[in-house]
């Protein structure tokens, strides 16, 4: 689970991240986002990484939301690619 907090309805709910990458997140809400909304989002991913960064709904599909990262911050850049280089290698 994630907190989430968007910045354009000012209400802040849990979802699940189901897929992550340099790009963007998938999750999953059971609240309503729009394209275009302004969201921060925080996890823990693994035992120690955790990330709070901003995002922006790209795309939506019934409670399925896809959203690209907003300046990425270095710490979460390099973790995501140390994550796919580890997974492209089959290093884990």
């Amino acid at each position: 689970m994630a907190s989430c907090y968007n910045t354009s309805s000012l209400k802040s709910s849990q979802v699940e991240v189901v897929d992550i990458s340099l790009g963007g997140l998938r999750f999953l809400s059971h609240d309503a986002h729009q394209p275009g909304d302004l969201l921060v989002i925080g996890c823990t991913i693994g035992k120690h990484f955790k990330m709070k960064e901003k995002i922006r709904i790209a795309n939506v599909s019934d409670h399925s939301f896809g959203a690209e990262f907003i300046g990425l911050s270095p710490a979460t850049e390099k973790f995501l690619m140390e994550l796919y280089g580890a997974v492209n290698i089959k290093n884990y």
